[in-house]
């Protein structure tokens, strides 16, 4: 129960509702400071010259024209309607009560200041991820080099394979030494998700959003989630990243968890040319053999006993002893 003391309104406990301001003194200050805001998109228009994102800031309608959209091509179409964007103001016209905004001055000047906190804060991965496009080059060198330089260019099967190691080698490392970066999930594909890092565009593989078997990236993101990430490789082309490195590894007590001829509770995810894979829990696959009257559906719940278990190559082999639950 809450008191209040002096002569009040009936039913006031204390709490004022806060009454709109005038929003025209803070985006005259933005457009003079040059200030990053950021809006949801709410409508778009087309006429003559072209399209246009409309951003309603309280009573007052912002205006992107597609000149000031910035990015790529291949990011516009991550811009929808209902998704919170960034701008600049560039001109205010109070007397029809619209503002002109920029994404393009936005993205630009955040980028910039990603980039260069990457350049601090990453330079080992940025080496890395050089090193490894490097010996990827000498693996497949450019097809428009002269028949000479690519003969000069032709390495043993040996020397490939050093190199594959070496790359493979990087690569771990390159796991291991990225820094963890707050994004925002643009848009989401069957290949994985477009991810914004302070203005910078990046991408996270499908096989990097889980340890799990993932079939469908937007059963595990949708456009707008705001997550952390692991930097996993850096290069002018843009970022990868990792959800999966911030999470706990499953195969670390995989050796205490299941025992050889033991028989544990499975799911069939995916059929392939020798057999079955078994997804015991996310991240922790089993390999069985093909049954000899023809395989349940993926998603079918099996019995799966374990024969062998590969720590270092993370790999279980068994076979079906019962279907528990077919699918389909």
């Amino acid at each position: 129960m809450a008191l209040a003391k002096g002569l009040l309104a009936e039913g006031y406990l204390g709490e004022k509702k806060e009454l709109a301001q005038d929003p025209w003194p803070e985006l005259y200050e933005a457009m003079r400071m040059g200030l990053i805001m950021q809006g949801k998109v709410s409508g778009i228009e087309k006429d003559k010259e072209g399209t246009k994102f409309v951003v309603f800031l309280g009573p007052i309608k912002g205006i992107i024209p597609e000149s000031e959209l910035g990015g790529s091509e291949g990011e516009r179409p991550q811009i929808a309607l209902g998704s919170t964007i960034a701008f600049k103001v560039k001109h205010c016209d109070r007397a029809n009560n619209i503002v002109y905004l920029s994404r393009k001055d936005a993205i630009e000047e955040m980028s910039g200041r990603t980039w260069q906190e990457l350049r601090n804060e990453a330079k080992e991965l940025i080496s890395l991820s050089k090193k490894v496009r490097e010996l990827q080059a000498k693996l497949n060198p450019p097809a428009n080099e002269g028949e000479e330089a690519a003969a000069k260019a032709e390495i043993s099967d040996e020397e490939k394979e050093k190199i594959r190691q070496k790359i493979a080698e990087l690569k771990e490392k390159m796991k291991e030494v990225g820094p963890v970066r707050t994004c925002v999930v643009k848009h989401v594909t069957r290949r994985g998700a477009y991810i914004d890092i302070g203005g910078v565009q990046g991408f996270i593989p499908r096989n990097e959003i889980s340890w799990g078997y993932v079939e469908d990236p937007k059963d595990f993101l949708q456009r707008g989630d705001a997550l952390d990430v692991k930097l996993i490789d850096i290069s002018e082309e843009g970022i990868t990243a990792s959800i999966r490195l911030l999470l706990p590894d499953p195969w670390e007590n995989v050796e205490t968890k299941y025992k050889k001829d033991g028989a544990y509770v499975g799911k069939i995810v995916k059929e392939v040319t020798r057999g079955m894979i078994i997804e015991l829990e996310p991240g922790v696959m089993g390999f069985a053999p093909h049954l000899p009257f023809g395989n349940p559906f993926p998603g079918s719940e099996v019995l799966f006993r374990v024969r062998k278990i590969d720590p270092e190559k993370r790999r279980i082999r068994g076979i079906v002893v019962k279907v528990l639950r077919r699918a389909g």
